[in-house]
């Protein structure tokens, strides 16, 4: 029997003290060039905002914006002096970034500020005054590059030449005093045909309507407006047929015993027979479902309970599946001030994927091959990203993402919601001639959003022309052939992740760390490829290769917070090159208002391979690494000279995964998955490994909240002859391997047993 991969690892774990060093740069202008340039400013800012016509901004409130020099976008750079000077009526309300005027576009924060009058002249007589500065509003002042207001170029994203009319988005800036009156007077701007509004805890207002380039134009200055950007409306990608075939024969169905799994969908027809006791349908929609839309959610959950078909002969009995598929049927939506296309309303559709999740708790893996179409850009956020990221959180689940079928397009980035940071987001591969697996070409590639940059997360097959995919027909008894895209790829994913869930007792969280740790490439994370390709059987994932093994450690940290996590380590002489591999998977909390700041918490990995060796500093600030254990006489000789160690051991972080020349400016320090790897060329060179997690929080000051982790760690010996697995599990006897358990039982309510 192979072995198992193990949990139990942060039962080896242990809170530790640790301080970090560093200091702030100190800007290069002085405070009086500083003062001078921003009093300037706000002077200028006012003198704008007054002469905006009185219908473009509010009675009391409005937004400005505090544009940091891009050498300080940094947290800790947050100009809290010049909140405190303003009394608190110069309020943040949120972040993005911008862009200086310099050949790259160095990116820089951008800071959000709700005030008033008040607040303007407040801030300059402060600054006007000099006998009450502090060193921090000095440094402040000095940090901030430019105060303004937000153009309407910076507002407009995502739309290209030839867009002329078509669905929108606009997101409004949250408001306290005139809160009521920001979408009053911006509907008596200009009336949109099918306004739709939601707004959020946190004050934000997503809105969508049908709108034309006239009818923007005349917005577009409404201070209140944070962002507008376009949404096509091709809720569910259209699955290419080639050619149809009789199908294998229905499952016998003998286990009512099954992983329940939601597909969000257009629904399947209930009495279809490879359903039968392994699929129900729940309309959440009034439009009536046709053959057309059938389709899609038919192949979806097909692929779910039975995978490609071309594995059976026509006459063979599918195997009975391991899951119950619930799907939850949102298109076409049924809103009868609505025709034709618009019909598919997509603040419909999240509506009722707000109401599914909490409604369903027996559900832990949710499939989403749909969404709207057109590339994510980092300076918005959509509705859809947010609410996906939000139930993740909150219920703990996991979303399974199709990225997205316009890879070949000018612009083929990943599409909403897969740029959400909690979920899987899955792109779709097939094969070249000699079988070999490459990106198919209509898969959208990454990177992600700020929060998780390395999106997509894998592929699965998806298909093409020439490798087509078959899956289950709406004609009983039949199968299709055709390219079936990231839609049919995603469900494949959701099986794994399904699996490990109801099988194996892992989290959504464990599960996500597992499969992105198992499936990672030699020269890890591609913006084509993701971290890899999910691999054709179950067991690739639970089990460890010869000379390895997979271990896990599942925990909660408090921001700030510094965790040691020992990393096992036989007693046996091993030989040869040693190679650890570990993803780390945060469930983060997200923000809606700050999409340059969008993860509210993260982790960072520090990894130590030998607790002997240190780093020697000397007066001169010269180094030498030193052995405690081997070369405890040089370490003596060294400190009599006044040479100082460090306060841990030499680390070895390995290199971080690289995104280009974009990727390359950025750390990708607040990502919720962070990957790395490290070769070590003897394994005599190892001693006592441990790894270090610091805990990070943007809001670290009075929070208690504990952030969920799971770091997966692979070890990989070169000599696999060498039994490691054996001898980690006879030294480490809380380490326990994962097994297959009693499968979950599904939970099948009707509409009759909710009322």
């Amino acid at each position: 029997m192979a072995n198992q991969v193990l949990i139990g690892g942060e039962k080896y774990s242990e809170l530790i003290s640790k301080r970090l060093g560093g200091s702030p740069n100190e800007p290069a202008i002085s405070y009086l060039q500083a003062r001078d340039k921003l009093l300037s400013q706000i002077q200028s800012t006012r003198t704008e905002l007054h002469q905006l016509p009185h219908q473009l901004r509010l009675p009391t409130e409005f937004v400005v914006c505090i544009r940091m020099n891009p050498k300080y976008s940094a947290k800790s750079y947050f100009p809290k002096g010049i909140i405190k000077a303003s009394l608190n009526e110069v309020d943040p309300i949120g972040s993005r970034n911008w862009y200086s005027d310099d050949e790259v576009k160095t990116p820089g924060k951008l800071i959000f500020a709700r005030t008033t009058d008040t607040g303007l002249y407040r801030l300059e007589s402060f600054l006007q005054s000099d006998n009450q500065i502090t060193e921090q509003f000095s440094l402040d002042v000095r940090r901030i590059e430019k105060v303004d207001l937000l153009s309407s170029q910076e507002k407009l994203i995502g739309f290209n030449e030839d867009w002329q009319e078509g669905y929108v988005e606009f997101v409004f800036h949250p408001f306290d005093r005139d809160r009521n009156q920001v979408l009053e007077m911006f509907q008596q701007i200009q009336s949109f045909e099918g306004l739709q509004v939601r707004e959020y805890d946190s004050g934000i207002i997503f809105a969508s309507a049908i709108a034309n380039r006239d009818a923007l134009q005349k917005v577009k200055d409404y201070n209140p407006l944070r962002s507008i950007h376009p949404i096509e409306m091709d809720m569910g990608a259209v699955i290419r047929t080639f050619s149809s075939g009789t199908g294998p024969q229905p499952p016998v169905i003998t286990n009512k015993n099954k992983i329940p799994v939601g597909v969000i969908d257009s629904g399947i027809d209930h009495n279809h027979p490879y359903f039968q006791g392994s699929a129900q349908n729940e309309d959440h929609t009034d439009a009536a479902a046709t053959d057309d839309t059938l389709k899609h959610g038919t192949a979806v959950t097909g692929m779910i309970l039975f995978g490609n078909l071309d594995q059976y002969a026509q006459n063979e009995i599918l195997p009975e599946p391991d899951f119950f598929v619930k799907s939850f049927r949102v298109l076409p939506q049924g809103n009868t001030q609505y025709t034709g296309a618009d019909r598919n309303q997509l603040y419909d559709v999240i509506d009722e994927i707000e109401k599914i999740v909490p409604n369903n708790p027996e559900i832990k893996v949710y499939n989403l091959s749909l969404g709207p179409k057109g590339p994510i850009y980092d300076d918005y956020l959509t509705r859809f990203t947010y609410v996906c990221d939000s139930l993740s959180k909150k219920h703990d689940i996991q979303f399974c993402v199709a990225v997205g079928n316009d890879g070949t397009e000018v612009n083929p980035r990943i599409q909403s919601p897969s740029d959400a940071v909690n979920v899987l987001s899955v792109g779709a591969y097939t094969l070249d001639r000699s079988g070999g697996k490459i990106k198919a070409d209509y898969s959208c590639v990454g990177p992600g959003r700020e929060g998780n940059k390395l999106k997509p997360d894998l592929l699965a097959f998806g298909g093409c022309d020439k490798h087509p995919l078959q899956f289950i027909s709406t004609t009983h008894g039949a199968r299709d052939i055709g390219a079936g895209g990231t839609s049919l790829a995603t469900p494949q994913a959701t099986s794994a992740i399904a699996s490990l869930i109801g099988k194996y007792s892992l989290d959504p969280l464990s599960s996500r760390s597992l499969l992105l740790n198992k499936i990672c490439l030699e020269n890890g994370y591609e913006t084509e490829f993701g971290h890899g390709v999910l691999p054709e059987s179950i067991a690739d994932l639970t089990t460890c290769g010869s000379g390895s093994f997979t271990l896990q450690y599942r925990g909660r940290l408090l921001p700030t917070n510094f965790a040691q996590l020992q990393i096992p380590w036989p007693d046996i002489s091993l030989r040869g090159k040693v190679t650890f591999s570990w993803t780390l998977a945060v469930l983060a909390d997200t923000d809606d208002l700050s999409t340059d700041e969008y993860t509210k918490e993260s982790m960072e990995v520090t990894f130590y391979p030998n607790d002997s060796r240190y780093v020697f500093t000397s007066p001169t600030n010269k180094t030498k690494i030193v052995n405690l254990k081997t070369e405890g006489a040089k370490a003596r000789q060294l400190l009599a000279q006044g040479w100082k160690p460090g306060n841990f051991p030499k680390s070895e972080s390995g290199p971080k995964p690289s995104l280009g020349e974009q990727g390359l400016r950025t750390n990708m320090k607040w990502d919720s998955v962070i990957q790395g790897k490290k070769t070590i060329q003897s394994a005599s060179n190892i001693s006592n490994p441990f790894f270090h997690l610091h805990c990070l929080s943007r809001d670290s000051e009075g929070t208690t909240s504990q952030v969920d982790y799971c770091l997966t760690l692979t070890i990989q010996l070169y000599q696999s002859d060498q039994d490691i697995y054996s001898a980690i599990v006879n030294k480490y006897s809380a380490l326990v391997p994962i097994t297959e358990t009693i499968q979950q039982k599904v939970v099948v309510r009707s509409e009759a047993d909710v009322e």
